[in-house]
């Protein structure tokens, strides 16, 4: 699934605009609100970046999303907001 490998990017360059673009333009049916939710990870880069417990929190939770994906779990993915922990 391509949006696993950009999601895989993502966590070596978390402010790569082009693989969050790239993400944001996928039309990836059942996975609306994953994309929504996604953007809350973006639009957080600059706090990641003063904030180091903050970036191991949101990343755990990336990491979780890929495994979820994975694994085919939709529900579970849908469930991380990237806001609290999942």
């Amino acid at each position: 699934m391509k949006i696993i490998d950009l999601l895989e990017k993502l966590l070596d360059d978390d402010t790569n605009i082009e693989i969050q673009n790239e993400i944001n333009n996928l039309e990836i049916k059942n996975l609306e609100e994953i994309l929504m939710n996604l953007n809350h990870y973006f639009s957080d880069s600059d706090i990641r970046a003063k904030d180091k417990n903050y970036k191991l929190f949101q990343n755990e939770e990336l990491k979780k999303l890929i495994r979820y994906l994975k694994s085919n779990d939709i529900k579970r993915a849908n469930e991380i907001s990237f806001l609290q922990k999942s």
